[in-house]
Parts: C-alpha cells; sequence; structure tokens
C-alpha cells in the first residue's frame, strides 16, 4: 500500500528504514496509507489554468495536504511533548509555511521557550530541522552573517539560545541583530548597512524577509515576541514518555514528509497567495498578520485544520486579560478599574471606594505605587487616568456628593487599549465571565456559588471551548452590593 507521493509506506517507513514507534505506525495506517494524490490534470500545459478543470483540481488534493499536516504533527510529538495540541497544530501549519512562504506578506516567528533548560526546545529544532524548508541552524551568528545569508540562499533560520543574544546587558550587537528581527517578518523590508571598503564604501539594502525560528530560556524583546507565535515548552515529566530522536532514522521520515508536503502545497501555491481566511475577534492586528498565513494553509486543508487552527491561535495569540499582567502599570491600572465597575454593577464609583477596590487584591501594585513606597492615592489615580481622557468629577448619589468616576468616561479608554473580555454565552454575564475568565476548576467542581457546565467544560478538566479561549462557568446566587455604605463617600450632604 503506497502513502507518501506514491512511495511505499511499509520500504519508507519500514524496519529496513529503522523502526519507528507503533504510533507513527498507527498514524501512518489511519491518515496517509490510501491517500493518494491525485493526477495533475494540468501537467500537459504550459498554463494551468487553460486547463477546464483546474480550479476543480486543488479541492481534490485536500485530504492529501491535510493527511500530511497530520503526519508532520505527529512527527514532532514523537519527539517533543507539547503542554497543549494547540502547540502541536501551530507547529505543523508553521512548517508548511515555510514551504510556501513566498506567498505570504507575513512570515511569523516561532518563539520556542521554556523557563528552564532541558525542555524539548533543542529537540524540537532538531525535528524542524529535518522537515522545513531550506534549513539554516545557527546559535549566536553575527549580524553581519544573518545579513549576508538570508540574502544570499532565503533560509529557514532555526536560531538557538536567543537569551544569550538578549540577556540582560544590552550591546551594540543584540541591537543590530533585534533591528534585523524587527524588520524580518514582513515581506519588502531591508535594512540598510554600509558594505565596502574605504571609498567603494555604498549604502546597501539588505533583505531579511525568511521563516524564522528563536529558541532559548525566558522571553524575547517585546518589539520581536509581538511578531512570533509563541511555543512554551516544559520539562516533561516521567510520566510523558517520547521517542530517542535518532537522526538516520527521523530523516527517513521525514524525507518522505518534506516530498509529501512540496507536492501538496504546490497545488494550491497560487491559492495560497490570493487567500483571505477568516481571522478570529480574539487576535489584534500584529496577531492577525502572523497568522493568516497559518489560516490559509489551514484552510486549504480543510477538514478539521480550520477549526484546529483558529482555536490554537487564539489559545496562543489571543488577546485576554491575563496578559495585561506584563503590561505597564496604566494599563493594568485602567484594567482594574474595569474590573471593579463590573465586579460592583455600577455606573459611577466614587474615588474612595475605587481605591479600596484596586487595594483588595494584595498581590496587585496599588499598594506601593506612590512616594515612597505609599499606596495609591487619589491624585495617582487620577494623574494616570488623564492620558486616557478620564477625569473625576462630582457626582451624587441621593443626598450624597464626592469626588468619583463615571463607567461612561472609561469605556471609549477600555475598548480602545484593553483584551475584549469573552462574549458571554449559554446566559452567562460578563461578569461572570470576567471571574472565571482562563481558570482551571477540574479540582473543585464547586465552590463559593460556582457550578462547573460539565457541557462546556473539556475532559481534561480545563476550560478547552470550542473558541479556544476557554468555556466558562455559570455562577449562582453571586452577592452584588447596589452600593457603597455612606462612609465610602465622606462627602458633604446636601440640605
Amino acid at each position: 500500500m503506497s502513502g507518501f507521493g506514491g512511495r511505499d509506506t511499509a520500504a519508507t517507513f519500514g524496519p529496513n528504514g529503522g523502526e519507528p514507534s507503533a504510533e507513527w505506525h498507527r498514524h501512518s495506517a489511519e491518515v496517509l496509507n490510501g491517500i493518494e494524490p491525485p493526477p495533475k490534470l494540468w501537467a500537459h500545459l504550459s498554463d494551468p489554468r487553460q486547463d477546464p478543470e483546474y480550479e476543480v483540481a486543488p479541492a481534490s488534493w485536500r485530504p492529501y495536504l491535510a493527511g500530511t499536516l497530520g503526519a508532520v504533527e505527529s512527527f514532532v510529538r514523537r519527539f517533543v511533548v507539547f503542554p497543549s495540541p494547540h502547540e502541536a497544530v501551530a507547529v505543523a501549519l508553521w512548517v508548511a509555511h515555510t514551504h510556501v512562504a513566498d506567498t505570504a506578506e507575513v512570515s511569523p516567528y516561532l518563539q520556542v521557550t521554556s523557563p528552564e533548560k532541558r525542555s524539548g526546545k533543542t529537540r524540537l529544532l532538531d525535528a524542524l530541522e529535518l522537515v522545513v524548508h531550506r534549513p539554516w541552524r545557527a546559535v549566536n551568528p553575527s549580524e553581519a552573517v544573518i545579513y549576508r545569508k538570508v540574502e544570499a540562499d532565503r533560509p529557514t533560520l532555526l536560531l538557538d539560545e536567543v537569551d544569550a543574544i538578549f540577556g540582560t546587558r544590552s550591546s551594540d550587537r543584540s541591537e543590530g541583530i533585534r533591528a534585523l528581527l524587527n524588520a524580518g517578518n514582513r515581506r519588502g523590508t531591508t535594512v540598510p548597512r554600509m558594505v565596502g571598503d574605504g571609498r567603494k564604501m555604498r549604502v546597501h539594502d539588505f533583505p531579511t524577509f525568511c521563516p524564522k525560528v528563536l529558541a532559548g530560556i525566558g522571553r524575547l524583546p517585546d518589539t520581536v515576541a509581538d511578531r512570533s507565535i509563541t511555543i512554551g515548552l516544559e520539562r516533561r515529566s516521567r510520566r510523558e514518555p517520547v521517542e530517542r530522536f535518532r537522526y538516520r532514522v527521523a530523516k527517513v521520515a521525514a524525507d518522505a514528509l518534506r516530498d509529501a508536503l512540496l507536492d501538496a502545497l504546490g497545488t494550491v501555491s497560487e491559492t495560497l497567495a490570493e487567500a483571505r481566511p477568516e481571522i478570529p475577534d480574539a487576535l489584534s492586528d500584529r496577531a492577525a498578520d502572523s497568522w493568516e498565513p497559518l489560516l490559509a494553509i489551514a484552510e486549504a486543508a480543510g477538514g478539521d485544520w480550520t477549526a484546529r487552527a483558529r482555536a490554537a491561535a487564539i489559545a496562543l495569540s489571543g488577546e485576554r486579560v491575563d496578559d495585561l499582567d506584563d503590561a505597564s502599570l496604566s494599563l493594568l491600572l485602567l484594567a482594574d478599574c474595569r474590573a471593579a465597575f463590573i465586579r460592583r454593577g455600577l455606573d459611577r464609583l466614587p474615588t474612595v471606594g475605587l481605591i479600596e477596590d484596586l487595594l483588595a487584591d494584595e498581590e496587585k501594585p496599588w499598594h506601593e505605587v506612590g512616594r515612597q513606597g505609599k499606596p495609591i492615592s487619589p491624585h495617582y489615580l487620577s494623574r494616570q487616568l488623564r492620558p486616557y481622557r478620564v477625569k473625576p468629577k462630582g457626582l451624587r448619589i441621593g443626598q450624597v456628593v464626592q469626588k468619583g468616576y463615571d463607567r461612561s468616561d472609561f469605556e471609549p479608554a477600555w475598548d480602545r487599549y484593553l483584551p475584549p473580555l469573552p462574549e458571554p454565552t449559554n446566559g452567562y454575564t460578563v461578569t461572570q465571565a470576567l471571574e472565571t475568565h482562563a481558570e482551571t476548576v477540574a479540582d473543585e467542581p464547586t465552590r463559593d456559588g460556582v457550578t462547573v457546565d460539565d457541557s462546556v467544560a473539556g475532559t481534561d478538566g480545563r476550560h478547552n471551548g470550542a473558541d479556544g479561549i476557554g468555556a466558562l462557568v455559570a455562577i449562582t446566587d453571586l452577592p452584588v452590593e447596589m452600593d457603597y455604605p455612606r462612609s465610602a463617600w465622606g462627602g458633604a450632604t446636601e440640605p
């Protein structure tokens, strides 16, 4: 029975080629065997568009492309343990993207990171090196070497140990590579440099566009991370065995996979260049640019790849409330003010009451942001919110008058600067969504009036909803104070 590009699967993957795992045999039998590449109906024509079946033929390749993407996913999972299926989906689509990067306007970086060493980063690079287009694996290359290599070969750059480049001590060298990476994800962007000697020196515009993997411990600079799809790896436990990577054995399977990708993607490359895949609303503009070529490949493959790719995009790159942990203090303050208004269910809050809410969470920085480490003050609050055109005003509730804030003044800033809250579904309120967003409750299915909706909770106990962000849980009997006590206002009472 034949599989990849008409090759005999048993001969390619069997004992004569070095015995792969039983998992790979099972996957090959179920996914790839029997999926033959359709005939290239237009092979005899100088212009394929002259063939009346040109528009129909690429669709017949969908099962073959989908099966090959599944095989790539299975290949990398032989050697690497991913935290969730989303990372494996993103990696498989990105591998395919490297072979058709010339059809895309943007090539997202694959940021492979972990908190500690021995977490699978190098092993993932080992696997990627065998299946990506024209791999160039480098450790600590100079800025000049990268410029000239990218210009000459347009490789897929596999850059390891980037933490050594972007360490705690910034240097001119790291700034030069950062400039290259800031420009290198978009087609046509160049970086000017002086070349030549003496009087022959001249300005040369170096192209920087090519697919890139950036692997290292810790975080990348924000400007580079913003152009990346993050694959966060963790050190695997003893209960998570993987196959030992043997280059000779792995290369046999990888060669067939790479040939299969070239066969399948070659039929849809023109379609990919014109593709306009549907982008999830949860992605920012920068994330949407990064995911568009990957989503286009998923749509070309069809089947469940479209849904899986969208779920991966939202899970790995979607804007979430908890993304604000590393935001500026001003954005964090804006988000915490939104949480206070939602939690109280009010349209107006006094300054004193808003500060009480901000100080309620001991882990937030508001206890020591003032001068000499003092708690947040009304003046600090007003000064930080002023750039967002939010100002305190005199508010009257009943007979009480006090300086405070109106929710309507915040809403334009919330809409412009903060990630959207999960949309309310199945009768859940925005308040409930805020309090349960991305929360794992597998160990405590009920607590403090919170119950898990079994219809949307994932089987692994995590909130893996269809949108990939996380299912919401129902909250019953949630107490909501309709007003602050009069002592919170502390203002004069009108007669």
